[in-house]
């Protein structure tokens, strides 16, 4: 009879494996055909492999990428400079406490002086999201393949808040964690990631972006035609100028899992209370992502070389994954009247209503009210918004009469009218606003309008 039992189980396991490949193979099919994933999925529960396929768009050209295919990684090369930094602070190279200026002494900018690596990690420095986002998205090398003195002579400014205080999302955070592992190690962080990470865990296809390497191209669609993203994103250096493969990223997975990789300490802050990371990746032509989830033994790895406008997609497939294949997400919130949101920092820069988002965040933080207009009306149809409108000293109010008013997190609106851009402000009470950047329909890059959702204050003089 105990025999009979365990056999049925076996096939109801079988089954509902079964069940679950063919539900997921659904939606990204559904995706693929919508022309929104071009690429490979990879997932691993309980140490096993559960799900690995690769799709392409039917009649699109585009080549098939499998699990040995070199591609852009844009901002999952962050896990990969935190765990090089960390690495090297467990071997008592680096203190995460110590500032910029005490590695690099030749950095210029006075914020070198007080802006630690810790704070670089976080998002906590108090840094804006590029030296300057109409001339300079990424850094330039030397000779020897080194942005270090490129970004000692930056000039320097004043920070978005002071240091530990707030979490803006910067670019250049990783940049100078680049040029801080490129003093300590003597190297450039080609050389310094294969020591520290490549190397030690056999990463073979895995290295900064160079023209002479062979990674596949990314691909974007405009008016249904597909172009081909012919950006050297090598310039990205340690914030989104790496490649990668599935394969390869498989292995950094399994050596955070294997908790001999990194130290106790560095393992729990790299991982978070949670137990739970989710790096998304994106540029023009390429949308990526990562997840790790030790507490329920499960991982995911997402390589797609087609750039969307958004990362709402990618967003969504994780949620379906995460259904199907019943994984409880702590770092999700419970059902009924709340919203997920993702973190700020995801904002991508090379999504310009994302930019324009992260921008504008910035201005409400620092109470810049003629910003708040500007920053709006130049990302708008002509006559959208006006400078004389009441709103903008109303939100400047509100932030000041809210007790420790800071940044949630934000979501793209797609199921719900009007659809849009939302990004959610909260307290230490009740109080909270979001504020929803609604696109134009004629042009989908400019604004028309947007909407104020406040809860638990004034506004206008009206109790919400």
């Amino acid at each position: 009879m105990e025999k009979v039992f365990f056999f049925v189980l076996l096939i109801l396991n079988v089954t509902s494996c079964n069940s679950n490949e063919q539900e997921l193979r659904n939606k990204v099919i559904k995706l693929t055909d919508q022309g929104e994933f071009n690429g490979i999925i990879h997932i691993d529960s309980f140490g096993e492999e559960a799900f690995n396929y690769s799709y392409r768009p039917n009649h699109s050209g585009l080549m098939t990428i499998d699990g040995n295919t070199p591609i852009q990684l844009a901002s999952l090369t962050k896990l990969f400079t935190e765990i090089v930094i960390l690495r090297m602070s467990d071997e008592n190279l680096i203190d995460l406490d110590k500032t910029i200026f005490d590695y690099r002494e030749n950095f210029k900018p006075d914020f070198g002086q007080v802006i630690t690596i810790r704070q670089l990690l976080e998002m906590k420095s108090g840094l804006p999201r590029e030296l300057d986002s109409e001339k300079l998205t990424g850094v330039v090398y030397d000779t020897d393949l080194k942005s270090g003195p490129f970004l000692d002579e930056i000039e320097n400014f004043e920070l978005v808040f002071e240091p530990g205080s707030n979490m803006v999302y910067s670019n250049l955070n990783y940049w100078l964690i680049g040029a801080v592992i490129e003093e300590v190690s003597g190297m450039n962080v080609d050389e310094a990631f294969k020591k520290y990470l490549f190397n030690p865990l056999e990463m073979n296809s895995s290295g900064l972006h160079k023209q002479k390497v062979k990674t596949v191209s990314g691909y974007y669609k405009e008016a249904e035609n597909w172009l081909e993203d012919k950006t050297n994103y090598q310039n990205r250096y340690t914030s989104g100028g790496f490649y990668s493969t599935v394969s390869d990223l498989n292995k950094v997975i399994k050596a955070l899992k294997s908790g001999n990789f990194l130290t106790t300490n560095s393992r729990n802050y790299l991982i978070g209370e949670d137990q739970r990371v989710e790096v998304f990746g994106s540029l023009k032509g390429f949308s990526n992502m990562l997840v790790l989830d030790l507490r329920n033994q499960f991982s995911v790895i997402a390589l797609n070389n087609v750039g969307l406008p958004d990362l709402d997609s990618m967003i969504q497939l994780l949620n379906q994954i995460d259904s199907i294949f019943e994984v409880e997400n702590s770092s999700k919130p419970a059902s009924g009247n709340k919203i997920q949101v993702k973190p700020i920092d995801s904002l991508s820069t090379d999504l310009r209503l994302e930019y324009v988002l992260a921008m504008w965040t910035n201005a409400l933080l620092e109470e810049d009210q003629e910003a708040l207009f500007k920053i709006l009306e130049s990302s708008s149809i002509p006559g959208s918004f006006e400078r004389d409108d009441k709103t903008w000293n109303e939100i400047i109010q509100v932030k000041q009469s809210m007790e420790n008013l800071r940044v949630a997190g934000f979501r793209w609106v797609q199921n719900e009218f009007p659809k849009g851009l939302e990004v959610w402000f909260v307290s230490d009470t009740e109080a909270k606003i979001g504020f929803l950047l609604i696109p134009s329909e004629e042009n989908p890059e400019l604004l028309s309008n947007m909407m104020v959702k406040p809860v638990d204050i004034k506004w206008m003089g009206d109790q919400f």
